[in-house]
């Protein structure tokens, strides 16, 4: 057992073991008995991750075929642009950490916006390269990347945090990256969410391996601020279907053939709209599958 990456508590209590939903593999989840940070145990090594993020991927995935599911996915992205512009209303240099294949980076640039990206993976690096060009991207991870003290006005880690291995450690080279008067959005599983509680082990957020940590409210913002960071506002901005589907899939894994109707019936438009209340009502009492962080430098 290692100990805890923020207290260095060596004891940890078992919550569950679950299996990789794109593998078979088994990895289980310790919640640490001193600051209650969620860590997966056994931890693949740098060197053997690159194999648990295979081509199918959902976040390396360049949907574009499809207009309707096109125009859904940006009006996201526009809810946190919305959200950032609350705090930034000028254009200025935006970094995105785990960029993917650069679609919220696009809509930061069509809105003046200087934009740079980091994507460790090779497949989606290139497609974000493709959409904003070679110099926007950077084909690197956080540990990899080096810039100036106070070179982004924005930066962004849109469902990266859980992926790092050394999450203390990347926020504080983060804020040292951040302007004086920048803001740092990043949005990570919410433990406290409705579909934590109505999936248990299947929810997305346990996406094992590739999560490597889980977030208490209390933990993160403390980690916030040892680097510097307070936060400003940490509502539930985005998620709603796509989390929920993915936890559905994971779910039925089990039944087979058996469950395909069901998870058909979810599928389809009308399915959806019999789910809005519930993504509603989750968004609004801060119980969506996702928390957004929107945090700046003290003074």
């Amino acid at each position: 057992m290692t100990a805890c990456i923020w207290c260095g508590q060596e004891e940890a209590d078992l919550l569950f073991s679950r299996r990789d939903r794109l593998g078979d593999e088994v990895f289980s989840y310790f919640c640490c008995a001193g600051c209650g940070l969620i860590r997966l145990e056994p931890r693949p090594s740098s060197a053997e991750m690159s194999r648990y993020y295979p081509e199918e991927y959902e976040a390396f995935q360049d949907r574009r075929e499809n207009p309707l599911f096109r125009w859904g996915r940006r009006r996201l992205w526009h809810r946190r642009v919305q959200a950032i512009r609350r705090y930034l209303p000028q254009a200025g240099r935006a970094l995105d950490v785990g960029c993917a294949t650069g679609e919220f980076l696009e809509i930061l640039r069509r809105q003046g916006w200087r934009v740079t990206g980091l994507e460790p993976n090779p497949q989606a690096a290139e497609q974000a390269r493709r959409r904003l060009g070679a110099e926007a991207v950077q084909r690197a991870g956080l540990e990899e990347a080096s810039f100036p003290e106070g070179s982004f006005e924005l930066i962004t880690l849109w469902d990266v945090l859980e992926h790092l291995e050394n999450p203390p450690a990347a926020l504080g080279r983060l804020s040292g990256w951040l302007h004086p008067d920048g803001l740092l959005a990043l949005g990570v599983p919410n433990l406290e969410s409705w579909d934590a509680r109505l999936f248990g082990p299947a929810w997305i957020g346990w996406d094992a391996p590739r999560h490597l940590y889980l977030f208490p409210d209390a933990t993160l913002r403390e980690m916030l601020a040892a680097a510097g960071l307070f936060v400003l506002e940490s509502p539930c901005l985005y998620g709603g279907y796509g989390p929920l589907i993915l936890s559905l899939d994971f779910a039925l894994q089990k039944y087979g053939e058996k469950a395909r109707l069901l998870r058909h019936l979810v599928a389809l438009r009308p399915g959806r709209y019999l789910l809005w209340p519930y993504f509603f009502l989750a968004e609004r009492l801060g119980r969506g599958p996702i928390r957004t962080y929107l945090c700046r430098r003290p003074g």
